[in-house]
């Protein structure tokens, strides 16, 4: 990480600064004081197994809003200017085929032998397969997400594992 730590940065260390299972990013001060990153709202203390280590692909999109200026495997400069504090989110659909990057081309050979390569676009998110919509767009729903998970699945039974799953995504 540059040495860009400033007044107006806060340095936290990468494990505090969590996601909760249903997207809310969030950073652990203390066992009792846990915080979110895009209102800033306090909460009642999460346990371990309700939170998952936040990724690098999210982290990136907490920088795009301005939240985070920057991360490193071990710290996360948070952002202490306020006005980022009310943004407008929504969430952007993929299927997480929970395989890993090494099935990239057997995934991509299983659409196209099922003929149905041109609805999907297969990329990697960090260490897992994932599946978006045509030209790699997300589902705009959960609806939509779950309706072409049903296709896929019944397409290629072999993708049976595939979950739905979101990313927050914030307005410029």
């Amino acid at each position: 990480m540059a040495e860009t730590q400033s007044d107006e940065t806060i340095p936290v260390p990468r494990q505090r600064v969590r996601v909760l299972a249903d997207g809310t990013f969030i950073v652990q001060w203390e066992a009792t004081n846990v915080q979110t990153l895009v209102d800033g709202r306090y909460i009642s203390s999460v346990n371990e197994s309700e939170a998952s280590e936040i990724t690098d692909y999210e982290l990136r999109q907490l920088v795009q809003a301005g939240i985070v200026m920057e991360f490193s495997a071990d710290y996360v400069l948070l952002s202490m200017d306020r006005s980022v504090a009310p943004q407008t989110t929504r969430r952007s659909f993929y299927l997480n085929s929970t395989r890993k990057r090494g099935d990239t081309a057997l995934i991509e050979a299983w659409l196209v032998s099922a003929g149905i390569s041109n609805h999907y676009a297969v990329r990697i998110q960090d260490r897992f397969v994932i599946i978006r919509g045509r030209n790699g767009t997300p589902f705009s729903t959960y609806i939509e997400a779950d309706r072409a998970r049903q296709r896929l699945i019944n397409a290629v039974p072999q993708l049976d594992g595939t979950v739905i799953a979101f990313v927050e995504v914030f307005a410029a």
